[in-house]
């Protein structure tokens, strides 16, 4: 691990810039709201702020309402990516209806990984 520190919410899912899809860094958006001004006598429209950040209104909008970019969430370690995690294989187990239902009701998969990681 590089040991980079991202933004999640409380689900685990990256927010912020440390999300892959954000064009804006936590700062410009901090001073994206910061040029909008206050709610009742705002200093720039949307449209202005629009081309100033080369978005569009409905972008600016929802930043500025919550709707995007308005979860603060924890810093945490870099979230694993395919490359961080193992290989799977594909195992068939031939087992009567039984035995399968008590494997479902130990977990399934999970159970057997726990099973062969004490080994």
């Amino acid at each position: 691990m590089s040991g980079r520190m991202v933004r999640v919410n409380e689900r685990g899912l990256r927010i912020g810039e440390s999300h892959p899809r954000s064009k804006l860094t936590d700062k410009e958006v901090e001073q994206l709201v910061a040029d909008r001004g206050p709610d009742d006598k705002p200093a720039m429209s949307l449209s202005a702020l629009a081309r100033r950040w080369g978005m569009s209104k409905s972008g600016v909008k929802g930043i500025l309402d919550g709707r995007s970019r308005g979860q603060i969430g924890m810093h945490t370690d870099k979230a694993p990516t395919r490359k961080d995690k193992q290989p799977m294989v594909r195992v068939t187990l031939v087992m009567s209806l039984p035995e399968r239902a008590k494997l479902h009701r130990n977990g399934g998969s999970a159970f057997v990984r726990s099973l062969l990681a004490s080994v």
